[in-house]
């Protein structure tokens, strides 16, 4: 709440319609959304592309859809699909290690598992995505 003798500088707000090409950044991922989560081993927010639409603009707007994902699975914290014995591969340590995976919060090392294609597909299905892009493919 704005206090009564408080100005906004309406230099940063946007008043007419938008044109050109918007990128629009998710955070999280879908296995973390609110909706479509591993409950209750997810964020409180909405990770889809859908939450875009929050920004005031419809969703015929969106031609495309980029899914990006890495050459495989992270989770910090606690989540069954990642038990701690991941912590003892040797092989997921190393990705681990190449990768810097270490919380950027907390700085704890993250768990490594590898890439789940059945829910890479899922995701893509889910949130429309329309082209994937795939990094930390340079680990052997």
């Amino acid at each position: 709440m704005l206090a009564k003798d408080s100005t906004i500088d309406k230099s940063f707000i946007l008043d007419e319609p938008l044109r050109g090409d918007i990128l629009c950044e998710g955070a999280q991922g879908v296995w973390l959304d609110i909706n479509w989560g591993n409950y209750p081993y997810i964020t409180s927010s909405e990770c889809l592309p859908y939450a875009a639409c929050s920004l005031g603009f419809s969703p015929k707007a969106i031609r495309d859809i980029y899914a990006v994902a890495k050459a495989y699975d992270t989770r910090s914290g606690t989540d069954p699909d990642f038990p701690e014995a991941l912590l003892e591969d040797p092989e997921l340590l190393a990705i681990a290690d190449a990768g810097q995976e270490y919380g950027t919060t907390t700085g704890r090392r993250r768990k490594v598992n590898w890439l789940n294609l059945d829910k890479l597909i899922d995701s893509c299905n889910i949130t429309g995505a329309t082209r994937l892009i795939v990094t930390m493919r340079h680990f052997r």
